[in-house]
């Protein structure tokens, strides 16, 4: 068992931690637990010339959809380079798609990038909520995008940039002590080390921009892509929807 404290942490208060972990020690000895913790890496690479895609319709008046990839586990060290991506898409006004899609044409009421970890796999996504209207017009420029990516090199200020943004929000989200000692914990339980902030720090500021168009190329293909959309949408809106991401020729969504 690991417990994560932070704040005015007083010798009482460790007494009383002790004396609670000895007592449920004390029941876990006739339980048993399983704690392995999977580490190799699962990543879905199965081919295929059909777009998954998940449809929940209903009578809402906005559309929800997330566009989503297989990445990589908390292990990778690729990890930091997707959440770099996701700042240089959509942290920030001056981002590539919130410029495009929210600044210039008012198309999208949320939009949103993330990666998430798992112990032995990950996703890297792009979320947003529109008009029905819209959802085809912001699909078509989120794919563009994409594409952009992986065949033009980023500039290496906007690198920049995404790092500083990464960095100065990842500060400011340590300062909550509950964040804090959540980090904290879930590095030791999993990692079996002490955090270090620096360290990622350091494997931040080692990302290139060679190394942003490589993961480019392993996340963003169309045997990889996985299109997940929830509202008041037409089935000949969903083909068509199923057709832009199914494009042989001229697309990293080639295969």
């Amino acid at each position: 068992m690991i417990i994560g404290c932070v704040g005015n942490i007083t010798p009482s208060f460790k007494k009383y931690i002790n004396n609670s972990v000895q007592k449920i020690k004390k029941i876990g000895d006739k339980v048993t637990f399983r704690t392995k913790v999977a580490k190799k890496q699962f990543i879905n690479t199965t081919k295929t010339n059909k777009v998954r895609l998940i449809a929940h319709l209903n009578d809402s008046q906005q559309v929800q959809a997330v566009v989503g990839f297989p990445a990589f586990s908390i292990f990778d060290r690729r990890r930091y380079v997707m959440r770099l991506l996701a700042s240089i898409l959509t942290n920030g006004h001056n981002t590539r798609l919130f410029q495009k899609i929210r600044e210039q044409k008012g198309l999208v009421y949320y939009l949103d990038s993330f990666s998430v970890e798992f112990t032995n796999t990950g996703y890297f996504a792009i979320k947003l909520s529109c008009t029905k209207e819209n959802i085809l017009a912001i699909l078509k420029i989120v794919k563009k995008e994409l594409e952009m990516l992986a065949t033009e090199k980023i500039k290496k200020a906007e690198l920049i940039r995404a790092k500083k943004i990464f960095k100065s929000e990842t500060i400011f989200l340590l300062e909550d002590p509950e964040v804090l000692s959540e980090y904290l914990t879930e590095e030791w339980i999993f990692k079996k080390k002490n955090a270090d902030i620096k360290q990622v720090f350091s494997a931040i500021d080692a990302i290139s921009v060679k190394d942003i168009q490589t993961v480019v190329f392993q996340i963003f293909a169309k045997h990889r892509i996985y299109l997940a959309l929830i509202g008041n949408i037409s089935s000949r809106e969903i083909e068509r929807i199923k057709r832009l991401f199914s494009m042989k020729k001229g697309s990293i969504f080639a295969g």
